[in-house]
C-alpha cells in the first residue's frame, strides 16, 4: 500500500493545539469536540501544505485512557466523532492514530491480550465507522503492545495497520527494543510499514533508519520533532528546528527504505509544506530485505534454521535455560505441551531475552503468539 511513492504525513497536533489555545492538562480528545474549528485549521493547513494523510485526533481514546481521564461515555462514538472531524477535511487519506494504553503487558505487568481486546476493540470499531483508509499505532514504546494492537485489528478487519515506536538517545525503546526488531516483529504480525515517531528529531533518527535499513522487508516511516526539545526561562518545552533544517534532514531518508514521512511534535504546516518540496521528485525505494529465518525477541536477534534442542515448557525450564545445551543456543525451542505451559512461558519471558521458537498442538498455536513478543517460527506437532 505504502511501497509505490513517497507519502507525506501531517505534522504535530498536540502541539498546535497548544498553540492555538488549548490549555495544558486537558483531555485533547474531548477538548477537540468542543472546539473542533481548531482543529480542522490545523489540519486544513496540513492539507494545504502537500500532506498525503491526515491522522484523526485519537490518539488517547482508547477504553483505558479515556476512563483514566475521567470519561464513562462510548468510546466507539467517541472516535466515530473525533475522526469524522478529519474526514470533513477531505484528505487524500485518514489515518486512525492509535497510542498506548498506558498500562503494562504480561509478564512486567498484568494486563493480558484479552484484557488489551477490550481496552482498544471500541476504538478500532470507532475508526471503521468513520472510513479510516488505515490505523497508525504510534507513539509505541512496548514492542508487545503494539503487535498485540496489530493483532486485535486483523482479528477483527482487512484495514491495513502501521507502528511506529518512540526510541531513546540510544535507538531503543524502554524495553530494548531497536527499530530493526520492532520491523521485523511488526512485519511478521502483517503490519504494512513500520518505523519512528516523536523521540528525537531527524538527524538521530536518520542513524536509526540505516542501522535498521538491512532488514526493511516493507516500507519505513519517520515522523519526528522539530529537533531536539529544549525549555525557556519559564520551564515550557519548545522546538526550533527551522522547516528548511528539518526538510534537509529528512531529505535522505527515502534511499534507506523511507516512503512516508511526517513530522511530530512542535512541527507545523511551514515544515510540511519544506519536507513535501524536498521530496516532489524522490521515487520510493521500499525494503526488499529476506528475513525469512530470522527471529527476535523483544531485544535480540538471531538466524535460526533448525536443530536447537526442544525444551520442555515445565517448571524446571528457567533453570535449565543455564544448563547444556540450551546455554550454548542462540535460540531456544519451546515445546508447549498444554495450556499450563503457557504460564511458563510468560515467567521464562520476565528472564530470558534469547530469541525462542516453538513446537506446539495447532488448537495451541494462536495462543502463543499472544504470549511471545517477537518474531518467531512454530512448528505444529501433536508429539
Amino acid at each position: 500500500m505504502f511501497d509505490d511513492k513517497i507519502f507525506i504525513l501531517d505534522g504535530a497536533t498536540g502541539t498546535e493545539l497548544i498553540r492555538a489555545g488549548m490549555p495544558r492538562g486537558v483531555t485533547p480528545e474531548l477538548w477537540v469536540l468542543e472546539h473542533p474549528e481548531v482543529l480542522l485549521k490545523i489540519q486544513q493547513s496540513y492539507i494545504e501544505a502537500g500532506s498525503d494523510v491526515l491522522y484523526a485526533p485519537t490518539f488517547g481514546a482508547n477504553a483505558m485512557q479515556m476512563k483514566r481521564h475521567g470519561y464513562d461515555g462510548d468510546i466507539r462514538r467517541l472516535n466515530y466523532d473525533l475522526a469524522a472531524l478529519t474526514r470533513s477535511c477531505n484528505p487524500r487519506c485518514m489515518a486512525g492514530s492509535i497510542g498506548s494504553c498506558g498500562g503494562i503487558m504480561r509478564p512486567a505487568g498484568d494486563l493480558s491480550y484479552d484484557d488489551l481486546y477490550e481496552i482498544f476493540l471500541p476504538q478500532i470499531q470507532g475508526l471503521m465507522d468513520a472510513g479510516v483508509d488505515y490505523f497508525a499505532i504510534e507513539t509505541m514504546m512496548d514492542l508487545k503492545e503494539a503487535r498485540a494492537v496489530g493483532m486485535i485489528i486483523k482479528s477483527v478487519c482487512d484495514i491495513p495497520f502501521t507502528a511506529t515506536f518512540s526510541v531513546d538517545a540510544g535507538g531503543r525503546t524502554v524495553y530494548g527494543t531497536s527499530l530493526a526488531i520492532a520491523m521485523l516483529t511488526m512485519s511478521d504480525a502483517g503490519a504494512a510499514a513500520v518505523g519512528l515517531n516523536c523521540s528525537t528529531g531527524p538527524e538521530n533518527m536518520a542513524e536509526f533508519v540505516r542501522e535498521a535499513a538491512g532488514y526493511a522487508d516493507i516500507p519505513m516511516i519517520i515522523k519526528p520533532n522539530a529537533g531536539l526539545p529544549k525549555t525557556d526561562e519559564h520551564n515550557n518545552v519548545y522546538f526550533d528546528m527551522s522547516p528548511e533544517d528539518f526538510a534537509a534532514a529528512m531529505a535522505p531518508l527515502p534511499q534507506y527504505g523511507v516512503t512516508m514521512v511526517g513530522g511530530c511534535c512542535g512541527t507545523d504546516n511551514r515544515h510540511i509544506k519544506a519536507l513535501a518540496k524536498a521530496m516532489s521528485s524522490t521515487e520510493a525505494n521500499p525494503g526488499k530485505a529476506d528475513n525469512s529465518d530470522v527471529v527476535t525477541s523483544e531485544s535480540e536477534t538471531a538466524v535460526y534454521c533448525g536443530g536447537a534442542t526442544p525444551l520442555p515448557a515445565d517448571g524446571d525450564m528457567p533453570d535449565k535455560i543455564y544448563e547444556s545445551p540450551y546455554v550454548d543456543e542462540n535460540v531456544l525451542l519451546i515445546k508447549i505441551i498444554d495450556e499450563a505451559s503457557l504460564d511458563y512461558l510468560e515467567e521464562l519471558l520476565a528472564i530470558c531475552r534469547k530469541p525462542m521458537c516453538f513446537i506446539c498442538a495447532a488448537e495451541l498455536e494462536d495462543k502463543v503468539r499472544k504470549v511471545y513478543t517477537g518474531k518467531t517460527k512454530i512448528v505444529i506437532s501433536d508429539q
